[in-house]
């Protein structure tokens, strides 16, 4: 999957931050670099499949990684292809730990995140979706990355693209975990003000819609109240009214715009909403029984 231009800057942001939080000790470049090959190896039978491609941000910190881990590497402009047999040393690096390992090694988890991030990774616009994606060249490398992102509290999913191994997730607060795990914190500051910014107008949509839903019930309600003690006044049972249902009426036909409590106030002497609402609602039960009238 392609990343859009807005997407693409956003996860720039992130690699471009977490380059200069990163430490560059032995153990942590190490983790790096074998996170940077996860993205291009195979396992079964064991081969690198494609050149690692860096953006700029990140291409002198992953050099540099390299060169402490001891691993060779050729260079062509920002493609970056390990030596095979390197490589498979760093995978059996990593395949020495069991999913349970992962938690007492927090260095080694954030250094293979990080690589494989800084390789293959992305996140979405956050004013467009919530979502960052990760890609390994078979399922063993997608499967580890899985691993380790539990131990972030993320629960990632896992899509078999034909090409790649997709590793990705889309709520919102594993989003917003992982920029804060990987160091991101100028980045998952924005991202948090833009989720922030989109649950409130999110909010003021369903209030508005609601307003406007209430206020269209309230409209025909009142139209057929009007159309109905229209009529009950029409009738001979109009004339007959008690006053204070006469005035209720009036006023009703008079004010067809009013609220019940805005009719109340207009009565004489004036009565709350549910006086009202009770005047009215005799004049209905009469009007429904125009059909039988009573002389």
């Amino acid at each position: 999957m392609s990343a859009g231009n807005s997407e693409s800057s956003f996860s720039r942001k992130i690699k471009e931050e977490t380059v200069s939080s990163r430490r560059t000790d032995p153990g942590f470049m190490k983790a790096f670099a074998a996170g940077c090959c996860m993205s291009v190896i195979e396992t079964e039978p064991f081969k690198v499949t494609s050149p690692i491609k860096l953006v700029a941000e990140v291409k002198a910190f992953t050099v540099k990684a390299f060169e402490l881990s001891g691993i060779s590497y050729e260079l062509n402009g920002n493609r970056l292809v390990p030596d095979e047999e390197d490589a498979f040393k760093l995978w059996q690096y990593l395949a020495k730990f069991e999913p349970a390992d992962f938690q007492n090694n927090t260095e080694t988890v954030k250094g293979v995140i990080d690589g494989v991030f800084a390789v293959s990774g992305y996140c979405s616009d956050p004013a467009k979706e919530y979502r960052i994606e990760m890609h390994t060249s078979c399922f063993e490398a997608a499967a580890m990355l899985c691993s380790m992102l539990r131990t972030w509290q993320i629960d990632p999913s896992v899509k078999d693209r034909g090409e790649y191994t997709a590793v990705y997730f889309k709520a919102g607060d594993m989003v917003s975990d992982f920029l804060g795990h990987a160091g991101a914190v100028k980045a998952m500051l924005e991202y948090e003000n833009i989720r922030a910014q989109k649950s409130v107008k999110s909010d003021v949509v369903r209030t508005v819609n609601c307003d406007e839903g209430n206020s269209r019930r309230q409209s025909e309600a009142a139209a057929v109240r009007d159309a109905k003690i229209r009529r009950l006044l029409a009738s001979p049972r109009g004339k007959k009214l008690p006053p204070e249902l006469y005035e209720a009426a009036v006023a009703q036909t008079e004010h067809p715009e009013c609220s019940i409590a805005e009719l109340g106030a207009l009565m004489n002497p004036p009565i709350g909403k549910s006086g009202m609402n009770h005047r009215l609602k005799k004049l209905l039960e009469l009007a429904d029984t125009l059909e039988n009238p009573v002389d």
